[in-house]
């Protein structure tokens, strides 16, 4: 009987009854993970096309979204059949996901005595939306990744999604050309009225956006593919430039999106990953660095020189002006609600607040998080979303011996640790590439953390006593029994 279950558990979407801990994957070792194809196509939908696109008549609904929804409904479809089991592969990550949801249940209840206006409602319903997809797109990377191989699958699928991103946005500052008009053409899709702004300017440059909403989602995105690009190109096979090709045009909206959050971002991210490389990859990589930059003097004279006025005429900055205005502002509406806040999503545009018609508070995902989910709410979050993942990669590098799991740890903390400084420079959770990117990363985080512990201890995933009790005992007949 105990044989029976565990080739049951085993079936789900096809996959060999050895791993059981990885439900998804294709019979007879042939190597396929439908998991891995699922986030593969996420990240495709989510990087290289434009997020202002939408199921018509449903706000929210874009391709990535629906690809994640889709990914969570197999994740419990698999767990209600009892084909797969949770408990086989306890993982810290999912923290981060009961940080997201307790803040967000308790604040539909504190909801209930604002007298929600109809778009409040709404709002609150896109935000639920929007969390369930993060939840599909944690849980299928942390529950059904079952080896480096298929990790490295999904990023070079993101590296080549990050260059088509930063091809489009390469047009856009050089010929002031959007492509990204053309992949709008998806069957069934509509573009939503969002005052989507493709090429803008800053200092007398073109500022574009690529693919994003905005040039701060751009580069903040870009910024969060770049080190995971690297580390699966140090890993592919192949011809250089083909490998190393789609991780120059990755780096490209880092420039031409003039963004401050952009230089923020790949500071933390990149500086991460150098910490980690081997001494002589360290070496290489600044080498690029300085190319990199060399190559931006000579092809997009001046836009280094704007990025830098940027930050020293910060505090004439029209964008820092702003948030200076809004303190107070901000002070008031939490003073409101403070603990749990007004709901999740409820801080739509055009909303009258106190005496004070106010459009969003933008460029701060604090902010925002403060005032729909209260102070308990931001302090959840904060702690387990933001800061719990790249604890757990760090933490993860620091227990494996493999230098190349340890290199892709360390590479993923620098990717999530990017959510920390820029949900103050931006609202990020309001952006689809931004927020998508935090949720993949913790999800692999998640997969790494498994990595790590099959490493450390191969029987765990197939379940022995230590972990659930149940398979691989002289009883399991009888366990199994009704």
């Amino acid at each position: 009987m105990g044989a029976v279950k565990g080739a049951a558990e085993g079936s789900l979407l096809g996959v060999g009854a050895a791993d059981a801990g990885a439900p998804l994957a294709s019979p007879a070792g042939s190597g396929r993970n439908s998991a891995v194809t699922l986030l593969q196509i996420y990240v495709v939908t989510l990087v290289a096309l434009p997020n202002d696109i939408g199921l018509p008549g449903v706000p929210g609904l874009n391709p990535p979204t629906l690809v994640a929804l889709f990914g969570l409904a197999v994740w419990m479809a698999s767990v209600a059949l009892g084909l797969h089991r949770p408990t086989i592969r306890p993982n810290p990550t999912r923290l981060s996901l009961l940080a997201l949801w307790l803040a967000t249940s308790l604040s539909l209840v504190a909801m209930q005595f604002t007298s929600p206006t109809a778009d409040q409602v709404a709002g609150s319903t896109r935000w639920l939306l929007q969390l369930a997809a993060w939840t599909g797109v944690i849980l299928l990377a942390a529950d059904f990744i079952s080896s480096q191989a298929e990790v490295h699958r999904i990023l070079r699928t993101l590296t080549w999604a990050g260059a088509v991103m930063g091809l489009v946005a390469l047009v856009q500052f050089q010929f002031r050309i959007d492509l990204a008009t053309y992949l709008r053409y998806v069957p069934g899709f509509v573009e939503k009225a969002a005052g989507y702004t493709a090429i803008g300017e800053r200092g007398g440059k073109a500022r574009v956006a690529g693919t994003a909403l905005h040039p701060i989602e751009l580069g903040v995105t870009a910024a969060t593919i770049l080190p995971l690009a690297i580390v699966a190109a140090l890993r592919a096979r192949g011809r250089w430039w083909w490998n190393w090709g789609p991780v120059a045009l990755v780096a490209v909206p880092l420039v031409v999106s003039l963004s401050r959050s952009a230089v923020i971002a790949l500071t933390l991210s990149f500086g991460f990953l150098l910490v980690c490389l081997r001494p002589a990859q360290r070496l290489v990589a600044l080498g690029a660095a300085a190319a990199g930059t060399v190559a931006t003097f000579a092809l997009a004279p001046g836009a280094l020189g704007t990025l830098l006025a940027s930050f020293t005429a910060a505090a004439a900055d029209s964008s820092v002006q702003k948030r200076q205005l809004q303190a107070p502002i901000v002070e008031r509406l939490v003073a409101e609600h403070p603990w749990f806040g007004r709901g999740g999503g409820t801080l739509v545009p055009a909303t009258r607040y106190t005496n004070i018609v106010f459009n969003n508070i933008y460029d701060n995902q604090y902010f925002g998080m403060a005032i729909e989910f209260g102070l308990v709410g931001v302090t959840v979050i904060t702690l387990g979303y933001l800061l719990l993942p790249p604890v757990v990669a760090l933490v993860a590098r620091g227990r494996s011996a493999d230098p190349d799991l340890r290199l892709l740890a360390g590479a993923l903390a620098g990717t999530a640790a990017v959510a920390i400084p820029t949900a103050y420079t931006f609202d990020s959770f309001a952006f689809p590439k931004a927020a998508g990117m935090q949720a993949l990363a913790v999800g692999l985080i998640g997969a790494v953390w498994h990595l790590v512990r099959l490493e450390r201890d191969p029987n765990h995933e197939v379940g022995n006593a230590r972990i659930d009790g149940t398979l691989d005992r002289p009883d399991a007949d009888q366990l199994d029994a009704p």
